[in-house]
Parts: C-alpha cells; structure tokens; sequence
C-alpha cells in the first residue's frame, strides 16, 4: 500500500469560514471528493456527481471513503462507492449530498445568496466554533463530544463579542429583544 500523507482537503475543515462548492458540470472522483471536503454544495440541475474509481479499479483516496458515509450514511456511500454509480443533481439532493440544485444561469447567484443570507449575518465567532464542533462530532465518543462542546463553547468569544452578537440579533428579530432586554 501506498503511504499517503496527510488529505490536503482536511484544510477545508480547519478554515474558520464555511466552503461553498458550486458544481457546475461533471464531478466525478477527485472533483466529487473536493466538493464533499466543503461545508455546502450548490449543483447545477444537468450536473453528475460521484466515486467512479471502483470502475477503474481504485478507490475515492481523497477522503471520500471516510467524508461520503458521514454525508449520505452507510448504507448509500457503500452503494455509490462500491457501484462507481454517478448521480444527477435531483438524486444528489434527495439523498443530501448537496445543500441545493438550481439552473445553470443561476447556480452562482443562489449559493452567493445563500452566503449572503444565511451565513454572513451569523456572528463569526459563533460560526467559526459551529464548523468546528460540528466537523469533529463524531470524531469522539458522546460523552468526550459533549466535554469539548462545553469547554469550547465557554471560551468562543468574549463577553463584548457576545454582547455584540445579541445586539444584532434584537435589532434584527423583535423575539429576541424579550430574550435578551435587561429587565
């Protein structure tokens, strides 16, 4: 067997900042394997995606046999992986591969307003430790996963940081001004 280093995709997890990839065509091995490294994935509605190396004799070793069964779970990785099969778009979202589908002229406009909408507003902090706790979840039995959650959540930002955080939120959602107003 070879010796295979480190998977340079694992960069993708330790960045502070959710990846979005957007596959706008043909995904198929090693571009299945950088999409699935990301936090979302946008695809375009006549875009495959998927593991064919089986087909040729090898195997997804860019972490897509250990990133796809967290995806999509045991059951369909080992499909897909064992098959070479390649999805479309609707088949990758009805099984959660991907975040979202949409037509070609306007795939980049969604996941930008995806970003735009839904993570950018997000406190960073907040969810930079999200990323982290999420992405190493089950890398560790509950009870040393719920240990670290406390731990890393009691330390995330300081109290101004937090203070900042509710702030916005209660400007923006009249719900939280009644969570959050000093009584």
């Amino acid at each position: 067997m070879p010796a295979f280093g480190r998977d340079p995709l694992t960069h993708f997890d330790d960045f502070p900042k959710p990846v979005i990839a957007v596959i706008n065509g043909a995904a198929m091995g090693g571009g299945c394997e950088l999409a699935i490294a990301c936090d979302f994935r946008f695809m375009a509605e006549e875009a495959k995606i998927g593991v064919p190396e089986i087909l040729f004799g090898a195997l997804p070793a860019g972490g897509g046999t250990q990133r796809l069964p967290r995806i999509v779970g045991m059951a369909k990785a080992k499909e897909l992986i064992f098959t070479g099969r390649h999805l479309s778009a609707q088949e990758a979202l009805a099984i959660g591969l991907v975040t979202a589908i949409a037509p070609q002229k306007e795939l980049m406009a969604r996941a930008e307003a995806f970003a735009r909408e839904k993570l950018i507003p997000r406190a960073r902090y907040a969810l930079a430790t999200a990323k982290l706790l999420v992405t190493r979840a089950l890398d560790m039995d509950l009870a040393s996963g719920l240990a670290f959650e406390r731990r890393t959540i009691m330390t995330m930002a300081s109290p101004a940081e937090m203070a900042e955080a509710r702030e916005a939120a209660m400007k923006s959602n009249p719900a939280y001004q009644n969570i959050f107003s000093k009584k």
